[in-house]
């Protein structure tokens, strides 16, 4: 394997690029014009696209039945800067004729474990904790044998599958899990680790991968700064007032009712319960307090969202359950803990979230995070902070897609982040002032 001399930062190495099919190995190295690998925290496994330039009529020889694979080994020379991943071949588009002896084409291509997935149901019972029927689903159905990052859940439940495809369950068992804090943020997805069934906090608690710079480009004779530089950037959301206040990051209300012990139970939450059951990315929370001309902040309005759900929790007081069924009363669901929280938990993750470029690195993939030294937009005075503290700091990777072309790789990265370093000159967080519930009432 001869080594790779990187001169500029989107250099790259392909050790190997084959389509495995019926009549056997095909090399298409020196075929393709532009490839495309995606991961994402919201997406069950990995996929991507590859642009073909064909002169040999290999598309005669492809049957697009199923059972084309796509193996793909590419990077840097560090095996951690590197993919070694086969894929399974689901699709031919566009497909157009360039002239006489060649034609352009693209293949999709997604983890085998996606179409294997959708060829078998869950239907089981397990008295587990969530993440550990995940880990059964995962190897009994699945048969994966490659983990990245797991985090125990909290409880042993009464689960039953509902007749749902392997991943689909899954995801539902992630929708379900609380941690030992009882904070649901578990979600589950694959990325270049392996398939991860884990939590925000444990995301957030590991170190950064790398801090991203955003100096100029090409005037640095360090590669390793130029390497981890920002190509580009761009804020795609910053605090979403309107859709915090509906998805309940700020308060809003579970109505609870139990149609076997027939009673109803309203439970109010608020943004400090919600956010101080788990860690986070930096140190401050994005919210600021704002009063209203009710005269109430936004974290005391609970009817912003309201949301009514089975609930199980008072069933532990029913002397009937007790002495017939003991054992169900700490099995069955704490939906207490999630139906309402965990929508304004990832609501609120996802109210900061920039997309930015950098020379590819498969290193960086969706799970990890990274620091950015986001620089302020201003003439700066000598002393003063550098960076622009709205955006500074460290976030988590969304999504990442990998762009590789036969001179070129670059990824274009999605990362979130629920908290910041902006603080006021009080070191708290910001109020609204009397001067801005005035403007409110302008019109009045």
């Amino acid at each position: 394997m001869s080594e790779l001399n990187i001169q500029e930062t989107t250099q790259y190495r392909i050790t190997e690029l084959m389509l495995v099919t019926k009549s056997g190995y095909i090399d298409i190295k020196d075929k393709f014009e532009e490839l495309n690998m995606f991961d994402s925290m919201l997406n069950q496994t990995m996929s991507g696209n590859i642009l073909i330039r064909d002169a040999i009529g290999l598309s005669e020889q492809l049957v697009f039945d199923g059972s084309e694979v796509l193996i793909v080994k590419i990077g840097k020379d560090e095996d951690e800067l590197m993919i070694k991943k086969s894929f399974r071949i689901y699709k031919q588009s566009n497909r157009v004729p360039v002239n006489q002896s060649s034609e352009v084409y693209v293949l999709h291509f997604v983890s085998d474990e996606y179409i294997f997935s959708l060829q078998q149901k869950v239907q089981h019972y397990y008295n587990l904790s969530y993440s550990d029927a995940a880990v059964k689903i995962m190897s009994d159905y699945l048969g994966i044998k490659k983990f990245g990052i797991y985090s125990s859940s909290f409880g042993v439940r009464n689960i039953l599958v509902p007749s749902l495809e392997p991943l689909v369950a899954l995801q539902w068992l992630a929708t379900r899990a609380v941690d030992e804090n009882q904070s649901p943020g578990f979600i589950f997805f694959e990325n270049r680790m392996g398939f991860n069934f884990t939590n925000l906090s444990t995301l957030f608690s590991f170190p950064s991968l790398t801090r991203v710079n955003f100096s100029a480009k090409n005037i640095s004779d360090n590669l390793g700064e130029e390497f981890t530089g920002a190509r580009s950037f761009e804020v795609i959301t910053q605090n979403d007032f309107v859709r915090n206040t509906k998805s309940g990051v700020y308060a809003g209300k579970l109505i609870a009712f139990d149609p076997l012990t027939k009673t109803i139970q309203e439970q109010q939450h608020t943004f400090k319960e919600m956010y101080d059951s788990g860690e986070h990315a930096n140190r401050n929370p994005n919210v600021s307090l704002i009063k209203n001309r009710g005269g109430l902040f936004q974290t005391q309005m609970y009817d912003s969202r309201i949301v009514t759900y089975p609930f199980f929790g008072n069933r532990k007081n029913s002397a009937f359950i007790k002495e017939n069924d003991p054992t169900s009363v700490s099995l069955d669901e704490d939906t207490e803990n999630y139906k309402f929280q965990r929508e304004a938990i990832f609501q609120n993750l996802f109210s900061k979230r920039v997309k930015l470029v950098l020379p590819g690195n498969f290193k960086l993939s969706s799970g990890f995070c990274i620091d950015l030294d986001v620089p302020k937009r201003s003439v700066l005075v000598d002393g003063e902070n550098p960076f622009d503290s709205s955006l500074y700091g460290k976030y988590l990777i969304v999504a990442t897609r990998h762009i590789i072309r036969p001179n070129m790789h670059e990824v274009v990265i999605e990362a979130v982040t629920d908290s910041s370093n902006y603080r006021n000159k009080n070191n708290t967080v910001f109020t609204s002032t009397v001067d801005q519930e005035r403007a409110a009432n302008y019109n009045e």
